[in-house]
């Protein structure tokens, strides 16, 4: 994260260069972070993928992100050039647990421009256990349905 005397000092030359503050704001703003959470007491694989874009060819092409397994209480985070990111989802998430795999449900899939921005945060939280595993999905804290 930038510090906020780089921010200003970036302000400042970008005024003196002629730049408007939508172009600072775009250019500090240039990335998206997706941050997968496991708050259940279990193994998660989330299975978490991005496409750079939001056609069905790209999100069938989508790759999942590299999370591995995450233990109980584990938070993964990536940071992505805003491009790199145009639709964001999880499907097949699965928990390992003490009397088998479960599966929660696929989340929204989330679209740049529609959902979130550059600049924005993604959170995937997985919680409960067995028969309530599921995944909430936030973008900058507000719960997405």
């Amino acid at each position: 994260m930038p510090t906020r005397a780089f921010l200003f000092a970036a302000l400042c030359l970008a005024t003196v260069g002629g730049c408007t503050l939508e172009q600072v704001q775009s250019f500090l703003n240039n990335g998206v972070t997706v941050r997968v959470v496991n708050n259940t007491r279990y193994d998660v694989d989330p299975g978490v993928r991005i496409a750079e874009e939001d056609e069905l060819f790209d999100i069938l092409l989508s790759e999942p992100l590299a999370t591995g397994v995450l233990d109980p209480g584990e938070t993964a985070e990536f940071d992505f050039d805003c491009d790199r990111v145009g639709t964001v989802f999880s499907t097949d998430a699965v928990q390992m647990n003490l009397f088998g795999d479960a599966q929660a449900g696929e989340s929204p899939t989330l679209q740049r421009s529609n959902d979130f921005d550059c600049g924005d945060v993604i959170e995937f939280e997985f919680t409960g256990d067995f028969g309530s595993f599921e995944v909430i999905t936030r973008v900058n804290g507000r719960r997405i349905s």
